[in-house]
């Protein structure tokens, strides 16, 4: 457990490790939401979604971005790829 604590605190990311507890309040709120969360199709065209919101989250964990300024800009860039047909 303790490597795993270690691990968590060096990349600053969520352990996969359920008993390693999570100190970052922006990594539990993801936790949070999580557990309510629904499984989104494996499509293509999927990719301006995935590809825009990891941009978004490393944003906000890295401090470069708040959430509100991060989720907003990815939702634009989605909305974006979607007029224009393609994906990232």
């Amino acid at each position: 457990q303790d490597i795993m604590q270690q691990l968590q605190a060096a990349s600053n990311r969520a352990s996969a490790y359920n008993s390693v507890a999570i100190e970052d309040p922006d990594l539990v709120i993801f936790g949070e939401v999580g557990e309510n969360a629904l499984p989104m199709p494996a499509i293509p065209e999927m990719g301006s979604v995935w590809g825009s919101w990891a941009d978004a989250f490393t944003l906000i964990i890295n401090g470069e971005q708040t959430p509100e300024e991060a989720l907003t800009n990815a939702a634009n860039q989605i909305r974006d790829q979607i007029k224009s047909g393609g994906s990232q």
